[in-house]
Protein backbone atom coordinates (compact mmCIF):
# COMPACT_ATOMS: atom_id res chain seq x y z
CA UNK A 1 0.00 0.00 0.00
CA UNK A 2 1.36 3.40 -1.04
CA UNK A 3 0.39 5.16 2.19
CA UNK A 4 2.30 2.58 4.22
CA UNK A 5 5.42 3.13 2.14
CA UNK A 6 5.17 6.88 2.70
CA UNK A 7 4.79 6.25 6.43
CA UNK A 8 7.92 4.11 6.53
CA UNK A 9 9.87 6.76 4.61
CA UNK A 10 8.66 9.36 7.11
CA UNK A 11 9.76 7.18 10.03
CA UNK A 12 13.24 6.88 8.56
CA UNK A 13 13.51 10.63 7.96
CA UNK A 14 12.16 11.43 11.43
CA UNK A 15 14.68 9.09 13.03
CA UNK A 16 17.56 10.82 11.24
CA UNK A 17 16.45 14.07 12.90
CA UNK A 18 15.96 12.55 16.37
CA UNK A 19 19.07 12.44 18.57
CA UNK A 20 18.42 8.92 19.89
CA UNK A 21 18.87 7.43 16.40
CA UNK A 22 21.75 7.45 13.90
CA UNK A 23 22.36 10.63 11.88
CA UNK A 24 22.12 9.25 8.34
CA UNK A 25 19.40 7.49 6.36
CA UNK A 26 21.74 4.57 5.70
CA UNK A 27 22.61 4.15 9.38
CA UNK A 28 18.94 4.35 10.41
CA UNK A 29 17.91 1.74 7.84
CA UNK A 30 20.70 -0.65 8.79
CA UNK A 31 20.29 -0.20 12.56
CA UNK A 32 20.02 -3.69 14.08
CA UNK A 33 16.45 -5.03 14.11
CA UNK A 34 14.99 -1.71 12.92
CA UNK A 35 13.35 -2.82 9.66
CA UNK A 36 12.29 -6.33 8.64
CA UNK A 37 13.15 -5.92 4.92
CA UNK A 38 16.78 -5.37 5.90
CA UNK A 39 16.71 -8.48 8.07
CA UNK A 40 15.11 -10.72 5.43
CA UNK A 41 17.17 -9.35 2.51
CA UNK A 42 14.27 -7.99 0.46
CA UNK A 43 15.66 -4.48 1.01
CA UNK A 44 18.40 -5.29 -1.50
CA UNK A 45 15.91 -5.84 -4.33
CA UNK A 46 15.36 -3.05 -6.85
CA UNK A 47 12.87 -0.45 -5.59
CA UNK A 48 9.52 -0.33 -7.36
CA UNK A 49 8.32 2.87 -8.98
CA UNK A 50 5.74 3.12 -6.19
CA UNK A 51 8.46 2.89 -3.52
CA UNK A 52 10.45 5.66 -5.19
CA UNK A 53 7.34 7.83 -5.42
CA UNK A 54 6.59 7.18 -1.72
CA UNK A 55 10.03 8.46 -0.72
CA UNK A 56 9.59 11.53 -2.90
CA UNK A 57 6.16 12.13 -1.35
CA UNK A 58 7.56 11.76 2.17
CA UNK A 59 10.04 14.52 1.46
CA UNK A 60 7.43 16.85 -0.02
CA UNK A 61 4.97 19.23 1.61
CA UNK A 62 2.10 16.81 0.80
CA UNK A 63 2.64 14.91 4.04
CA UNK A 64 1.98 18.06 6.08
CA UNK A 65 -1.52 18.31 4.62
CA UNK A 66 -2.56 14.98 6.18
CA UNK A 67 -4.48 14.56 9.45
CA UNK A 68 -2.28 13.42 12.31
CA UNK A 69 -3.95 10.44 13.98
CA UNK A 70 -1.26 9.37 16.44
CA UNK A 71 1.96 10.70 17.92
CA UNK A 72 4.65 8.55 19.48
CA UNK A 73 7.49 10.63 20.81
CA UNK A 74 8.54 12.94 17.99
CA UNK A 75 6.91 10.73 15.34
CA UNK A 76 3.56 11.81 13.92
CA UNK A 77 1.45 9.31 11.96
CA UNK A 78 -1.05 10.81 9.55
CA UNK A 79 -3.69 9.64 7.11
Amino acid sequence: MFEGKVAVADVVLNRVEYEQFPDTVKDVIYQKNAFEPVQNGSFNEQASNEAVQAVETATSQWIFSREVVKKIGNHAFAI
